[in-house]
């Protein structure tokens, strides 16, 4: 296991699979398994900015965006 953000870490799986596990008082919670490293890392952004933070985000790259 292996600490990627603040209070998450990562543990590899099968199949190239990988776990997200947030640290607890009381230990490790996973909270969730993904295929994706996009998914998990809007997972994390999304618990701990909030959506609105997320949408901000997007609405900045849009605008920057040249195309």
């Amino acid at each position: 296991m292996r600490q990627i953000y603040g209070k998450y870490y990562v543990e590899k799986e099968t199949a190239g699979r990988f776990q997200i596990l947030q640290e607890t008082e009381r230990g490790y919670a996973s909270i969730g398994c993904y295929f994706s490293p996009a998914l998990a890392a809007e997972e994390i952004a999304d618990r701990e900015h909030g959506e609105k933070w997320i949408r901000e985000r997007i609405e900045e790259e849009m605008e920057g965006s040249e195309d």
